[in-house]
């Protein structure tokens, strides 16, 4: 099929400026992100990196463009268009001036390419520059001081701006620019504002890099991003751009979905699909997930209440990912997957210290590195016990999907067990009736501290006879007597007949 000509149905076309940030067209690559809006003689974009924070709490920067005369004045036709084929975000004033906002794959820059063929033009400067973090408070970190301190440095060929450099945990990043196809000087101009000025020249590339402390050799990621620009300007515009593209087609071209019907509704969703894929899968490639409330894209300064991402929430992150095993990207799957799966130590001596039981319960407000505070300390999750569950129920998908069997006997059986051992440690038997119930826990943020409550047994029926036929295939050596028997009870009563039921009130 022609992909090409089929998902340009789908871009996201703005026939005039966007002077909300909020409303602003999203760029990103896989690793970093950014939205962009029209601001005074050009326009800015708010860069993300999806592993540069604890959940993606704290955003990198503001990078804004402006020329002499704007860049953004004069002009009788405008087009910005986020083509989702390639994954590239393209502004049109006229016929003299072109932006194209793109990304280096499998890395952490993104780049401005600009044409402009006016005459006239006087001056051409790029800022990089923080709101004031001084009184930042956010994220889960052992440290907030290392988030409200922030570094800079210029040099002859480089600018930058660093926060985080002290975080404990190796997060922390730096945003660094660099400029191809044209003579520049940097310059300091506060302590949260770095700038380029640029000769006037009619085509030039503005790379930017948000190099995360997490992903950079010894966590220096000062070191990487002057790398990472040095890589990317050797190599070139063109074939970045190229490299970009192909990247993004690779992406389109493992799955496609068509909705149709008369009155036009389905296009629409289809459309909605589309556009929350691309969004998605433009963060998806980090060694963390794509945050359920911004991901690699944010548009606020950090100490905006609506970023809620002080930890994940299993309920709202599986809706992110749920998508991505039918669309053919068990990749983007195993990110989500490996959070959970990353911390099984964690988790399992965690479960033994609060409730004395041998398995894994996960939090369903859970933090970057398996812990709990934003579990325990809520009535609304604090008595939630199905997330493990869940978690290893979307580890079994993924096995079942890529039929990798080295997965499923290294990563998701070993988080099956472990979690259908806290539910066989957690179930009280009733003589009386013969069964077993989960005396009291919470159905989510709905109803607190029932008897039996549904995601409990829907835990119970899901989880449990998949653990029982996993451990019986060949290859597979963990003894499971215990829980096995209880999932057999649960089931089919203590004598073993038949009840089609499970545990009731």
């Amino acid at each position: 099929m022609d992909s090409a000509g089929y998902l340009s149905k789908h871009d996201v076309v703005f026939n005039a400026p966007v002077t909300q940030p909020k409303s602003g067209l999203t760029v990103g690559n896989g690793r970093v992100g950014a939205m962009v809006w029209d601001t005074s003689n050009g326009f800015t974009m708010q860069v993300s990196g999806v592993d540069a924070s604890q959940e993606g709490f704290a955003s990198q920067g503001w990078v804004s463009l402006s020329t002499q005369p704007g860049l953004n004045t004069g002009y009788s036709t405008f087009q910005q268009r986020l083509a989702l084929y390639d994954g590239v975000v393209s502004t049109q004033y006229d016929s003299n001036r072109t932006v194209t906002l793109f990304g280096a794959p499998n890395s952490e820059v993104l780049g401005i390419h600009v044409e402009d063929s006016r005459s006239g033009v006087s001056s051409i400067s790029v800022d990089l520059s923080l709101w004031d973090v001084s009184a930042f408070g956010g994220g889960d970190v052992p440290d907030i001081t290392p988030w409200r301190t922030v570094s800079t440095f210029v040099e002859t060929s480089t600018v930058g701006l660093s926060r985080g450099q002290g975080d404990a945990n190796r997060f922390g990043y730096t945003l660094a620019a660099t400029v191809e196809g044209a003579s520049f000087t940097t310059q300091f101009v506060n302590g949260s504002r770095v700038r380029l000025t640029i000769m006037p020249t009619s085509s030039y590339t503005i790379w930017i890099a948000c190099a995360s402390r997490l992903n950079a050799p010894g966590n220096d990621s000062i070191t990487q991003a002057k790398n990472l620009l040095s890589s990317v300007k050797s190599t070139g515009y063109s074939t970045v751009l190229n490299n970009y593209k192909n990247w993004w087609h690779s992406f389109w071209n493992r799955s496609f979905v068509q909705y149709s019907n008369a009155s036009g509704d389905a296009d629409y969703l289809e459309s909605f699909y589309y556009l929350s894929t691309y969004i998605i899968g433009s963060g998806a490639y980090g060694n963390y997930p794509f945050h359920f409330i911004n991901g690699v894209y944010s548009a606020v300064a950090d100490n905006d209440s609506g970023k809620w991402s002080n930890a994940y929430w299993y309920w709202n992150q599986r809706d992110v990912y749920h998508s991505f095993l039918a669309s053919n990207h068990a990749e983007v799957v195993n990110t989500f997957n490996n959070l959970y799966s990353r911390n099984f130590s964690a988790l399992k001596s965690y479960t033994l210290t609060r409730y004395g039981i041998d398995g894994i319960w996960v939090p369903e407000t859970m933090g970057w590195d398996g812990n709990a505070r934003g579990t325990i300390y809520s009535d609304y999750t604090q008595d939630t016990l199905s997330t493990a569950a869940e978690a290893a129920l979307n580890m079994y998908s993924q096995y079942k999907y890529t039929q990798d069997a080295a997965y499923l006997s290294g990563t998701a059986y070993p988080f099956m067990k472990e979690a259908a051992k806290f539910y066989a440690g957690k179930l009280s038997y009733d003589a009386g009736t013969g069964k077993y119930y989960m005396a009291s826990s919470n159905v989510h943020e709905q109803h607190w501290d029932v008897q039996n409550a549904i995601t409990d047994l829907a835990a119970v029926r899901s989880l449990f006879p998949k653990v029982i036929q996993v451990r019986s295939r060949a290859g597979i050596k963990f003894q499971f007597a215990g829980a096995r028997d209880r999932a057999h009870q649960c089931r089919h009563g203590p004598g073993g007949s038949h009840r089609g039921e499970v545990p009731s009130a």
